[in-house]
């Protein structure tokens, strides 16, 4: 027999269909590829094969958190067809919100037993007694076995089920809660108790069934619903899949990688999350695809008060410019493939008025000197800041010295200054941008400044705070220090208010 290829299956290549079913019976995605070619049609994502392993695993409570458009219902459909092709069930529940979203999933079902002909013959499935789509009997093989399929909502009837003196040996939740539901912290409750009482309890045992099993699927909708417990829960044995490679989910936006590029490609992805900033609709993109959530009662700045600017200030106004470093990596980071080594940030902030504006960062995963000083004479020379702010301490006093010896080296001279800071960096970011955002003075580029926008609608539930620590030194420095007079030709624009919309563009009430 010739080496199986999973994304590219044709079970007519294969002398002996048998030996494709005894296959089929251990490998959950060569199974679906070779006889739901229709419903498969792309090559299986990576992750296909974690997803299949819990869902062949021993554990009794399987929960598939999954992004949106990751065929989480599409897989466990398969899943469900495996189990009834190897009669390894008798009774299915398939419960959702209501009632009429699992009817959809049972009809799917019907289809394949009626239509889908190398799947059922080569199983021996034919339709039963009950052929509704609320209750489908399937029957298996020359035995005629009855297995049963029922849709149910989750607050329908569900305690008690027991079909010819089986209860069900596996039930599916999927997508039980919605955004209503996840904005009442009583009705997740109640749905939470619906799950362990009346959906568990009707479990079949494993006294009785070793192999049943209940199975959540969920894209997560508030921080405290069923589906963010079972991450935490040792009973479950849970799967998170979000639209990023488990590698580079943390990393800035135009690094991260699609986990399922075919269906999903990155750029694509990337273009999603830009658009869904500038509709100040992260938060959805964030949950949704993301599997993050985001409590904005939780979070340190409000989204409305953060401002957008299009026309850019002219140099003569007062800029500084804050380098934030990343010391060389110890061993146990470079071992760990630098995953959680910080980013480097060089962050341009110019003030007009007593407003300021974010012009241009520039960020950078783990430690690269020839980078810093390439990146600082490049943002120097375009801005001409008054400052350049270096924390004084371990690694950054000798990155403070390399920056003098490149200035000296390619005569370009900036002022330098050292900065001590004892306060928390947590601290640091809220007393230097709480005030100005907060009376609507902070401006950003809507279609550039992502990382930056992200972090602060998040902040503090953020991976990486380098670049808004980084814009908020420069806004507390701007804030506390006064520099030289801008030239004459700047100043009567400065002193007209009227004339600041010039450079605003945009309306600055909130």
């Amino acid at each position: 027999m010739e080496t199986l290829d999973q994304n590219n299956l044709d079970p007519s290549s294969y002398v002996d269909l048998k030996e494709l079913v005894e296959l089929g019976a251990l490998d959950g995605d060569l199974f679906a590829k070779t006889f739901f070619p229709k419903t498969m049609r792309m090559n299986s994502p990576p992750f296909a094969t974690e997803v299949w392993d819990a869902l062949d695993s021993k554990a009794r409570l399987i929960s598939l958190q999954l992004f949106r458009g990751a065929s989480k219902t599409t897989t466990c459909r398969v899943f469900a067809a495996r189990k009834i092709a190897y009669a390894q069930a008798r009774t299915i529940l398939w419960i959702g919100k209501s009632q009429d979203k699992s009817i959809d999933s049972v009809r799917w079902f019907r289809k394949q037993v009626e239509f889908n002909k190398l799947y059922a013959e080569t199983f021996g499935l034919r339709p039963g007694s009950k052929w509704q789509d609320i209750a489908c009997e399937v029957y298996h093989g020359v035995d005629e076995v009855p297995i049963t399929i029922l849709a149910y909502g989750i607050t329908g009837p569900i305690r008690g089920i027991n079909i010819d003196d089986y209860r069900p040996d596996l039930i599916l939740l999927d997508d039980i809660i919605d955004e209503e539901i996840g904005a009442s912290k009583l009705q997740m409750e109640a749905v939470e108790n619906l799950v362990y009482g009346a959906v568990k309890q009707s479990l079949a045992p494993a006294s009785e069934a070793p192999d049943a099993k209940m199975v959540l699927l969920q894209t997560p909708i508030a921080r405290d619903d069923i589906s963010m417990k079972s991450l935490k829960d040792r009973e479950w044995k849970a799967v998170r899949i979000p639209c990023w490679t488990r590698e580079t989910e943390e990393l800035a936006l135009e690094h991260r990688v699609s986990s399922w590029e075919e269906r999903f490609p990155s750029e694509v992805l990337r273009e999603e999350k830009r658009l869904a900033i500038e509709r100040n609709n992260v938060s959805t993109f964030s949950r949704e695809m993301e599997l993050k959530l985001v409590a904005r009662e939780n979070s340190a700045f409000l989204p409305t008060w953060i401002r957008y600017y299009d026309l850019e200030p002219d140099n003569h106004f007062h800029s500084v410019m804050w380098i934030d470093p990343v010391p060389p990596p110890s061993q146990a980071e470079l071992d760990r493939g630098l995953k959680d080594k910080d980013y480097e940030a060089i962050v341009v902030v110019t003030k007009v008025k007593d407003n300021y504006f974010l012009r241009e960062y520039s960020a950078k995963h783990g430690h690269d000197p020839s980078w810093t000083i390439s990146e600082f004479f490049r943002l120097a020379i375009k801005y001409r800041p008054r400052r350049i702010y270096v924390e004084s301490v371990a690694y950054q006093r000798t990155l403070s010295w390399l920056l003098r010896k490149a200035m000296e080296s390619q005569r370009q001279y900036f002022v330098i200054e050292e900065v001590t800071d004892k306060r928390k960096k947590h601290q640091r970011i809220i007393d230097g941008l709480s005030g100005p955002a907060s009376n609507f003075k902070l401006f950003v580029k809507e279609k550039e400044h992502h990382d930056f926008i992200t972090q602060f609608l998040d902040y503090p539930n953020v991976a990486h705070d380098d670049i808004i620590e980084a814009v908020a030194g420069c806004v507390e420095k701007l804030s506390g220090h006064q520099f030289d007079t801008p030239v004459e030709s700047f100043q009567s624009l400065m002193d007209d208010e009227d004339q600041l919309p010039r450079l605003i563009n945009r309306n600055m009430a909130p």
